[in-house]
């Protein structure tokens, strides 16, 4: 994809490079250099409109205005991505075209926090650290998965930034919100 790398890995020894101290002690996670992104493949019959994405990270402050992508829907990456983390005059937040601005939920740059994206017939919400803080408007094919796959920290023109993973997790449904309550916040479990 267009000045990103995807890069496989059929054992997981081949990223030991890569692998920093994760979010709980004794767990260890995944540098991803700015540029290098995942490719969920899927092989589904017709768009996901329904699911749910969970994944635990930590990035690098970003300068005020800039943005890092977590998710690109386009699998020609010829346009924004889908979902980003943003600095905006310091305080993070993380969204698309509906961003939030409560104390809740806050992001802090250099600190781990879990991210859930549940998706809904087009209806998105986003969850920090197991605080609901965007609900998005209904009916949206922009949060449509295509039945390929998609991206995961990819975008077309580089707003994409340095950060660990120890955890990216998707469901192929809309978990409900007694689930999430039970697994939205990163534990030592």
């Amino acid at each position: 994809v267009d000045g990103t790398t995807v890069t496989p890995f059929e054992d997981p020894s081949e990223a030991a490079g890569l692998l920093t101290e994760g979010p709980v002690e004794g767990k260890m996670a995944m540098q991803l250099s700015n540029g290098i992104g995942f490719y969920m493949k899927l092989n589904e019959e017709s768009t996901l409109t329904n699911y749910t994405v969970m994944m635990d990270i930590q990035y690098p402050q970003l300068p005020s205005g800039n943005y890092a992508s977590l998710m690109q829907f386009n699998l020609n990456n010829d346009g924004d991505a889908g979902l980003f983390i943003r600095n905006s005059s310091g305080l993070y937040q993380v969204g698309k075209t509906v961003y939030y601005s409560s104390e809740e939920g806050i992001l802090e740059p250099n600190e781990w926090h879990r991210i859930m994206i549940v998706v809904r017939n087009g209806q998105y919400e986003i969850y920090v650290d197991g605080v609901k803080v965007v609900t998005g408007p209904s009916g949206s094919s922009q949060w449509s998965i295509d039945p390929a796959g998609t991206f995961f920290f990819v975008d077309n023109d580089g707003e994409m930034t340095d950060l660990d993973i120890s955890c990216l997790r998707f469901w192929k449904k809309d978990l409900s919100v007694d689930i999430i309550d039970k697994i939205s916040k990163i534990t030592e479990e």
